[in-house]
């Protein structure tokens, strides 16, 4: 089958949303007596307790943040983390690199060269 093909490139995008659903139903959806044509609602209810507990499918929490010694290197809510964590081993943080450093790593990672 050619990719670029007059019919399908022409046919509008709303219609190709429109087919995703019954496409991702599978080829069983639309057999009678396959009890394959049952919703995404009642596909879940034969999850089991288990497979509903896992982490995926619990509800979003924010955490709370960890009490760090060194307040003034924190500049956003993941440096708690990351600064809780070095003082937990009692380790040092990096200074703060310059800014001639920080545009050689943007120009690195721009260009896929490696440091």
């Amino acid at each position: 089958m050619n990719l670029i093909d007059r019919k399908t490139t022409a046919l509008p995008i709303v219609a190709v949303f429109c087919l995703l659903p019954a496409a991702a139903a599978g080829p069983l959806a639309d057999k009678p007596g396959t009890g394959a044509s049952t919703g995404a609602l009642e596909r879940l209810e034969t999850f089991t307790a288990e497979q509903k507990a896992h982490w995926a499918y619990q509800p979003l929490k924010r955490p709370e943040f960890p009490d760090v010694r060194k307040l003034s290197w924190v500049r956003n809510p993941i440096d708690c983390f990351i600064l809780a964590e070095l003082e937990s081993v009692e380790l040092p943080h990096a200074p703060e690199a310059h800014r001639i450093a920080l545009i050689r790593r943007l120009t690195f990672d721009l260009t896929s060269l490696l440091a």
